[in-house]
């Protein structure tokens, strides 16, 4: 007799929060499977991702992780019910023990499910608890529900789309830039062409330098990388807000201003308001005198992105390996090739940089 857990939900899209409730759950349980069912039109949501989406982009998220895998049950169902997947594993597994894993909220909301009763005598309901989240003990006595605890990671789904907290595996980003999903369709307003596949390439190398460091919420870096060049093409609006906003950068080559263009664009059309990753993006192209370590992570990616054209392996392979030294070899590197196109190395913040880390 084996122990299955069932995990439904729209999962538009997973992330980082849904991977580690069922890495807890199957740890707790003793569990053999993991089965995600996503459903295909939410029954709660008005608009979703196309079904085929959401399916590939969990298949992704499973890859090389033992024991867990995603079916199509639901997919193309308009009417998404718990109860028709429930039944339907029952069938499948008849002698096993099934579990039924939820979310914290979905425990006060659950007696509202159709057929929750025959939901709860089918399966083991078992809910991931959450810190300072007050849940029902009705509903938990009612269906004999079962707790698992571990370490929370909070983020929803929601955030993701809007860019926000894009904390997903990082080849599901990938697949959310190749199929211009979510925020992408946005940035497209802006950005285009080869400045968009530099931007999308600058995002991916960022985070995974930031994954490869263990650098703490390290989809920052992968916001401040897509996000850098928003403001490059907007050549009038940049000028004018530089001069309202950013006089004393006025003497700077007007080549970077965008870069605090970009920053304002970040927090006026995507509502980023995390101080790193806003200073990342402000300081992308000329460093300063103090840069967090996601601002080191954007510049670095920046410079050194593969679609530039040029061997960066070297520097890509310093910076996944320990980003500090990294960065003093990126800014060296980089240091030659301005003065070498005798390109702007005299401004303030340029200035700063160099005489602070080299």
């Amino acid at each position: 007799m084996k122990n299955i857990i069932l995990f439904g939900g729209s999962f538009d899209p997973i992330h980082h929060g849904h991977l580690n409730m069922a890495e807890i759950a199957k740890e707790k349980l003793n569990a053999e499977k993991v089965i995600f069912i996503p459903n295909g039109v939410s029954v709660w949501k008005e608009k979703e991702t196309l079904p085929e989406d959401k399916y590939q982009m969990i298949k992704i998220a499973l890859r090389s992780k033992e024991g867990f895998s995603v079916s199509r049950f639901e997919l193309n169902k308009a009417d998404n019910y718990t109860i028709q997947p429930v039944r339907h594993f029952k069938k499948i597994y008849p002698t096993d023990n099934l579990f039924f894993l939820i979310g914290a909220d979905q425990v006060n909301e659950f007696h509202r499910w159709k057929e929750a009763d025959e939901i709860a005598s089918l399966t083991k309901i078992v809910y991931f608890k959450r810190t300072n989240f007050e849940i029902k003990e009705d509903n938990i006595k009612r269906f004999k529900m079962l707790a698992v605890e571990g370490k929370e990671i909070d983020v929803s789904s929601t955030e993701v789309r809007n860019l926000l907290r894009p904390d997903s595996p990082l080849r599901v980003l990938k697949y959310i830039q190749d199929h211009n999903l979510y925020y992408m369709k946005q940035i497209a307003k802006y950005i285009n062409g080869q400045r968009l596949e530099h931007s999308k390439s600058v995002a991916l190398l960022a985070y995974q330098i930031a994954l490869d460091n263990k650098i703490e919420h390290a989809y920052k870096a992968y916001v401040g990388g897509i996000l850098h060049d928003l403001g490059k093409n907007l050549d009038k609006e940049i000028k004018s807000n530089i001069e309202k906003q950013y006089a004393k950068y006025l003497p700077m080559s007007e080549k970077l201003y965008h870069q605090f263009y970009s920053a304002r664009l970040a927090r006026e059309v995507f509502h980023i308001e995390d101080q790193m990753i806003l200073e990342a993006i402000e300081f992308h192209a000329t460093g300063s005198g103090e840069m967090n370590p996601i601002s080191k992570i954007v510049y670095a990616s920046d410079k050194i992105d593969p679609s530039r054209g040029y061997d960066s392996r070297k520097m890509i392979r310093s910076m996944k390996n320990d980003y500090k030294e990294g960065f003093i070899y990126v800014l060296r590197e980089n240091k030659k090739h301005l003065l070498k196109k005798m390109k702007d190395v005299d401004n303030k913040l340029t200035s700063e940089c160099f005489k602070n880390y080299l």
